[in-house]
């Protein structure tokens, strides 16, 4: 939420979202505590957990994934695991990832289950 608010974003917590319905300006979205008009509207992770917003609940897909990032690895071990410094990815049905981040740490990602 840091870099949304850097780039002008309102962030409003412990505002549950009832509803929201267009308008000319955008958005008006009904909360928990009171109305907020907005020009634009993020659905993030986790909106439709709790009630409401039903017709977006049905149409959103849950998968789990994991992500785990190393300490920074010495340049020797990095020349010799990845000396053309690629990103990898395995090609089974529930792919892992791995690649080394900017500032020198190896990041390992993938999957973790299917949808509920």
């Amino acid at each position: 939420s840091d870099a949304a608010v850097r780039h002008g974003a309102r962030v409003y917590q412990d505002a549950t979202v009832k509803d929201w319905k267009a308008n000319r300006g955008g958005f008006v979205v009904n909360t928990s505590k009171g109305s907020i008009q907005a020009g634009q509207v993020l659905l993030a992770t986790g909106a439709c957990q709790h009630g409401g917003l039903g017709w977006y609940r049905r149409r959103i897909v849950p998968v789990g994934s994991f992500v785990i990032v190393t300490e920074v690895l010495p340049q020797a071990l990095i020349n010799q695991l990845f000396p053309h410094q690629r990103a990898y990815v395995t090609s089974r049905l529930i792919g892992n990832y791995f690649r080394l981040t900017p500032d020198n740490r190896l990041l390992f990602g993938g999957r973790a289950r299917f949808a509920m």
